[in-house]
């Protein structure tokens, strides 16, 4: 153990020694630290051996825990660094964007003027030009003149003096003509058709250059009554657009130089922050790999295990040796009765005599068993014997009754054949060729009687033929002239039905309404027939060629209930009314609002009436859209896409250190939806860009693809307010999903799915990391400073399923992404080398008494020790 510990001495102080720069361009290995090794004088006695191992080990921890808290320390420091950097680099971007996104620079103004509604189109400077005869200094002197006696960023007020003054205004207006020289010699009027040039010119003409009560000079001189000033600038700003678009190409360049610099300090110190993680996750998993006193407990108590067997052993051996005696003892005793049974039964004690002895009996009893086989094969053969005389017997008295019976016939058929001789010699012919004859006639006699039979009923079934004939016809003649009367009366309801105000109309009225179509137009009238069934005919046949075939049947019941449904739906100021001419008649619908009209005939204006507002509301939308992706909401939009791209990369960055002992990780692929059309993904990428760096044609894609979004969400849920929809269109979490891949060693990144083949522990690995990855990089988000915010992870039941060989791999991973974490489990205790602190509550209950007992342990990555 001793030895152990002095080499993970070793190690540490050369993972001290390789201690990365704390600050970009920094030196390496700034770190100096002694660990003390331990006094070899306190190892001796074996009975302070577990103590010695213990202390040992304490020194060791002592020295590594100071070495992580100045570790800790640099890393706080670069972390805040990396933050700093990152704010001025955000800083300077936005300044470089807002001076990109304006077409010049702001003018300068006094931290008193409030003025800032107030374009700068309608400024001083934004409204003159110098004279061609001015060079650079002259330029340069006199705006700086104009800066410093505020005349350069003033407001000309062109209203002739009838304006009035805010608070925080300064306005410069036209006056009498300056004595001598005036400002207009030097700057002239540029008519931007924002203030009248001849308000320009009199404000020109009313400064002096040199002298006067107001005058500038091109020195950089200025004065303003009794007051008196001089500035001076390098070069011409503000005046003139050659000079504005100069200035603001000078600032793009100089922010452009920042930005480069900043990122360039900002990677430096990404580098240096990634370099001091890596190497405190080094340094956690070399503290995780001090040597424990576990070796030294259990050679302690192998030790003293093995003197008390040794004890055990000797005690064992004594009383082995009593039992052999009393056995040898009771086995003489045995020989001896044995040798008496012997001699009294007349039998030797020989063992080789005794085989023979036994063998002879084995035989004997084998040839008395041969003995008994053959007698019972001797009974069955006479047995069956017995039974086959027996048979022969009734078999031979068989054939003789045969015999007999057989005589007895043939001398009856003799007889017989004698008789039948005589009497066809006395018919003198054959008695076939009679019996034949008499045969034909009959059968003659039969087929004409039957002949006879099937023509009497033939007369009778026509003679009930034509009677029923002349039935039917009759009936017939009834039956037309009554279907004839109900033709024609079926054609006058039909006549009154189709009068029913609006019937036709809601019949044949088309889906889509016309936007031009006469609201109040009548359909066009059925053709007048004759009241006959061929005018019937010609009825029903406009009627279908005009009215589409029902698409269902529909009760009076369903057709009332549906009215009153519709009534209670209706707004305040409309109603319903049905009314029927006549039992049997269609319903009239009426609907009352502000007119009133038949139902077919309202839902049309109804329906061209919405068309309308719908097509207000569209362009009033599209206005909306224009001004909503182009304010705060679609800057915050775009500030959430950046943040959780950040915390994406944070949580792969955290994840490429972390692997599992086959050395299998997870890597996290956030990217928008694989369901959306590629325009309409696009164009959602496009919100993660500044609203202010946008193109037209990009702010109409995104505006196309956001109203798109909505009128769907409009669809599936029409009640809700635009607020609520906005609101879960520009969800941009809905947008996008996250996908898993496995990192294995020499192979290429595998995409989780269901069929992915993984032992349990490795799917409790590809749960927890992205999760723990997460928990750890929101918190270094939260806690940008490093102060110490708890890194919470809860685990329910933790690690179920998962076999126990994993337990150690998977906390240690928790250990390795450096998150704090909470678990609950009926069998897990985490008391594994590589957890180096643990806060344990053993939960004991008691059925009997109705109480629960709360048993506290601490775990220091080597021992469990119970607290309370």
């Amino acid at each position: 153990h001793a030895d152990a510990v002095a080499g993970w001495t070793r190690r540490l102080d050369e993972h001290v020694a390789a201690v990365p720069p704390a600050e970009p361009d920094g030196a390496a290995g700034w770190h100096a630290a002694h660990v003390v090794a331990p006094d070899e004088a306190e190892d001796s006695g074996d009975t302070d051996l577990r103590r010695a191992a213990e202390a040992r080990r304490a020194r060791a921890r002592h020295a590594a825990d100071d070495l992580t808290a100045t570790l800790t320390q640099a890393r706080t420091v670069a972390t805040t660094r990396v933050t700093d950097v990152e704010a001025e680099l955000a800083q300077w971007r936005a300044e470089h964007a807002r001076v990109e996104g304006a077409g010049e620079l702001a003018l300068p103004r006094a931290s008193w003027r409030t003025d800032d509604d107030v374009a700068d189109g309608t400024r001083l400077a934004s409204l003159v030009d110098f004279r061609d005869h001015l060079d650079d200094a002259e330029r340069a002197g006199l705006e700086a003149a104009l800066e410093a006696s505020g005349l350069l960023a003033a407001a000309v007020d062109g209203s002739e003096g009838t304006g009035t003054l805010r608070v925080g205004d300064l306005v410069v207006r036209a006056s009498a003509p300056a004595g001598g020289t005036a400002l207009d010699t030097l700057l002239a009027p540029v008519d931007t058709g924002e203030v009248p040039v001849e308000a320009v010119a009199g404000v020109l003409a009313g400064v002096g250059v040199g002298a006067g009560p107001v005058h500038v000079a091109t020195d950089g001189t200025f004065g303003l009554g009794p007051l008196r000033g001089r500035h001076a600038k390098p070069a011409a700003e503000h005046v003139g657009a050659g000079a504005r678009a100069q200035a603001r190409a000078r600032r793009l360049a100089e922010l452009a130089a920042l930005v480069t610099d900043a990122e360039a300090r900002r990677d430096a110190a990404r580098a240096t922050s990634d370099a001091l993680d890596a190497h405190a996750g080094t340094l956690r998993r070399l503290v995780a790999e001090l040597p424990g006193t576990r070796g030294v407990d259990d050679a302690v108590a192998a030790a003293t295990g093995a003197v008390r067997y040794a004890e055990g052993a000797e005690a064992r051996h004594r009383e082995l040796t009593a039992s052999a005696t009393d056995a040898r003892r009771r086995a003489d005793d045995a020989w001896a009765a044995l040798s008496r049974a012997a001699a009294e039964a007349g039998v030797p004690t020989d063992p080789e005599r005794l085989d023979g002895l036994l063998e002879a009996i084995v035989d004997a009893e084998r040839a008395l068993a041969g003995v008994d086989s053959a007698r019972d094969r001797v009974t069955r053969t006479a047995r069956s014997w017995r039974e086959a005389i027996s048979a022969w017997e009734r078999d031979a008295a068989d054939h003789a009754t045969a015999v007999g019976e057989h005589r007895a016939a043939a001398s009856h058929a003799a007889s017989v054949r004698t008789e039948l001789s005589t009497i066809e010699e006395s018919l003198g012919e054959e008695p076939a060729k009679v019996a034949a004859r008499v045969g034909e006639l009959d059968d003659r006699l039969r087929e004409v009687a039957g002949q006879l039979e099937g023509a009497r009923e033939q007369q009778t079934a026509a003679a009930v033929a034509v009677s029923k004939a002349e039935m039917t016809l009759e009936e017939s003649r009834r039956a037309l002239d009554e279907r004839q009367g109900a033709a024609r009366g079926a054609r006058g309801r039909l006549v009154d039905a189709a009068a029913v105000p609006g019937l036709l109309a809601a019949a044949e009225r088309s889906s889509e309404p016309v936007e031009d179509a006469d609201e109040d137009a009548a359909p066009e009238p059925l053709p007048s027939v004759a009241d006959t069934v061929e005018g019937a005919e010609e009825l029903v046949a406009a009627l279908r060629s005009r009215l589409p075939a029902p698409r269902r049947a529909v009760s009076e019941d369903a057709l009332e209930k549906a009215l009153r449904t519709a009534r209670d739906e209706l707004a305040s100021g409309w109603d319903i009314e049905s009314t029927r001419s006549a039992d049997g008649m269609p319903l009239a619908v009426h609907v009352s609002g502000p007119s009133r009209a038949v139902l077919a005939q309202m839902v049309h204006r109804v329906a061209v009436q919405r068309r309308r507002a719908v097509s207000l509301l569209s362009a009033q939308q599209d206005q909306a859209l224009r001004n909503l992706l182009h304010g705060r909401i679609a800057r915050e939009v775009a500030d959430a896409l950046f943040s959780a791209r950040e915390l994406v990369d944070r949580m792969n960055r955290i994840l490429t250190g972390v692997t599992s002992s086959q050395g299998i990780g997870v890597r996290l692929d956030w990217r928008p939806r694989g369901d959306l059309d590629p325009e309409t993904a696009t164009a959602l990428e496009l919100l993660g860009k500044h609203p202010d760096l946008r193109s037209p044609d990009e702010d109409d894609q995104v505006r196309e693809a956001v109203k798109t979004l909505v009128e769907q969400a409009r669809t599936h849920d029409p009640e809700a307010s635009y607020r609520s929809v906005i609101g879960e269109v520009l969800d941009y979490r809905t947008w996008h999903e996250m996908r898993l891949y496995l990192r294995r060693p020499g192979r290429s990144d595998e995409l989780l799915t269901r069929r992915t083949t993984l032992s349990e522990g490795e799917k409790k690995l590809v749960t927890v990391l992205p999760m723990a990855a997460a928990a750890a990089a929101s918190a270094a988000a939260h806690d940008p400073h490093g102060v110490g915010a708890p890194r919470l992870v809860l685990l329910d039941d933790a690690f179920a399923k998962v076999s126990e060989d994993n337990h150690a791999k998977l906390f240690g991973l928790l250990v390795d992404l450096d998150v704090d974490f909470v678990v609950t489990s009926e069998r897990l205790w985490g008391t594994h080398p590589n957890v180096p602190a643990l806060a344990i509550t053993e939960v004991l209950r008691d059925p009997e008494l109705r109480a629960i007992a709360l048993v506290h342990y601490r775990w220091d990555g080597s021992a469990l020790e119970v607290k309370a």
